[in-house]
């Protein structure tokens, strides 16, 4: 019993030295005049993953965001999708082969317009399997001759639902 005296009595002392402890520091400190103050929180931004790769801005300030990106001349060109992995651009190139292969296949009044789309449907897919880094610029004028050319023609249901899903493909109005 009397240990446990002994300690309440310790603790007692401790917790009444500690107090006026604390009430002269913040006495000393009010009559010194410096005042507390709440810490600054300072956040360094520097090294680390900052960025955010599938960040897509297409009315926005014309900055290239994100890993891979590179500013193209107006928001129009922005609007384009080109696939950004190996396989979403070889399944673009195959919509453009399925294109071209029911292009050659139909009979039309127009061999010149007909040839004129099926060379740039060509174009598109050779830039799309020979640079890694295509030109939206180049695809988007090449499919713009190229829908223009098959607006002449007289095609069938077949070709015209292939066109709207390679068009699709680009995020482009067919």
């Amino acid at each position: 019993m009397k240990n446990r005296i002994n300690f309440l009595q310790h603790n007692y002392n401790l917790q009444k030295n500690t107090a006026e402890y604390y009430e002269a520091l913040l006495k000393k400190i009010a009559s010194e005049g410096g005042g507390l103050f709440p810490a600054q929180n300072i956040y360094v931004l520097g090294e680390g993953n900052m960025e955010r790769t599938d960040y897509s801005q297409i009315t926005g300030s014309q900055i290239a965001h994100g890993k891979g990106h590179k500013f193209v001349k107006s928001t129009i060109d922005q609007s384009m999708r080109i696939g950004s992995s190996f396989k979403e651009k070889e399944e673009q190139v195959q919509l453009i082969k399925e294109l071209m292969d029911a292009l050659r296949s139909t009979q039309t009044d127009k061999p010149q317009k007909k040839d004129d789309a099926i060379r740039n449907f060509g174009n598109v897919s050779e830039e799309l399997k020979e640079e890694a880094n295509p030109d939206p610029s180049r695809i988007k004028k090449w499919l713009n001759k190229a829908k223009s050319c098959l607006g002449v023609l007289k095609l069938g249901k077949e070709v015209v639902d292939k066109a709207k899903e390679l068009f699709e493909s680009f995020d482009l109005p067919f």
